[in-house]
């Protein structure tokens, strides 16, 4: 690993976007992204630095939930810090599903419409780790459409 390919790892790590770290080492950010493309050890990096932010991003959410210092002012309950509170949330969230979906990625459901020996409306459901874990496409849990699971 490059000295340079160091620094982008350890400053993706403290969840410093690519397009500032470019602004930082002098570089054009279609640079880095080409490096991204091209080099699958770079690719690696930045993968693995962006899952190490996201366990960050993890740890922040704990912090923002339980920080209860802004939601009553004045024997008031202020709804708008806490509803400020929520969308920090959700946004961590969301980039944590992103940058490391088979550790923090969404319940997904998936419904096909088939009919395979006398089942028809076949619903898959399953989370994206499992997905990732199941290659050869069998099927994690199921229910036929109207009737109860089995």
């Amino acid at each position: 690993m490059t000295d340079l390919f160091k620094y982008i790892y350890l400053r993706l790590c403290e969840g410093i976007s690519l397009r500032k770290i470019a602004e930082e080492i002098g570089r054009p950010y279609s640079t880095i992204y080409n490096w991204k493309n091209k080099s699958k050890e770079f690719d690696m990096l930045v993968k693995e630095a962006r899952k190490i932010y996201a366990d960050k991003l993890a740890e922040e959410i704990i912090e923002i939930a339980d920080n209860e210092k802004r939601d009553i002012i004045d024997d008031k309950f202020n709804n708008v810090a806490v509803k400020r509170d929520k969308l920090r949330i959700e946004a961590r969230r969301k980039i944590m599903a992103f940058f490391s979906p088979e550790a923090y990625g969404d319940l997904r459901q998936i419904a096909s419409d088939f009919s395979l020996k006398g089942f028809s409306g076949l619903k898959i459901i399953t989370t994206q780790k499992e997905l990732e874990n199941d290659r050869n496409g069998k099927m994690v849990e199921y229910k036929r459409a109207g009737h109860d699971e089995t």
